[in-house]
């Protein structure tokens, strides 16, 4: 847990120490105590955020658009000298817009960015790299390549 008190440049490193078992059906906000060290710019009272890390990974990441769900079954359509194949992959943690890719994928792969029913197993494509696609985020991953489909 780290929090960030107001008017500090400087996070501190928390323990939650107490969670409350109830939460605000119109704010979905809940109340927690964190045990936090003496440090410069903490005071009784003041206010500060907290961020609580509940999972982290490094692995395979992909665009949300990427994956497409058939009924709890994920899959990527993977592109291989011009020719596309859908395989089943096993995904993790998702974050801000990203999925981890745990199974079924191996790091520069080229993936077709948005998954969709217009391509099916054996067609051929022309690959375009699209910038940006598996993009790094708060946590280490390994990137994959994406292309337009």
């Amino acid at each position: 847990m780290t929090v960030q008190p107001s008017g500090s440049d400087t996070p501190v490193a928390g323990l939650v120490r107490l969670v409350q078992p109830e939460i605000n059906a119109a704010t979905r906000l809940g109340k927690a105590r964190i045990a936090l060290p003496d440090a410069k710019g903490l005071r009784v009272g003041a206010f500060a955020r907290g961020t609580v890390e509940v999972a982290r990974s490094d692995g395979l990441v992909l665009p949300v658009a990427a994956i497409a769900d058939d009924g709890g079954t994920s899959t990527v359509q993977v592109v291989k000298d011009g020719v596309v194949d859908t395989r089943t992959v096993k995904t993790g943690l998702t974050d801000a817009g990203l999925i981890e890719v745990t199974d079924g994928l191996a790091e520069g792969e080229l993936v077709v960015s948005k998954a969709g029913t217009f391509l099916r197993s054996g067609d051929k494509v022309k690959s375009q790299v699209v910038e940006g696609v598996g993009v790094k985020t708060g946590v280490d991953v390994k990137t994959g390549a994406g292309v337009k489909g």
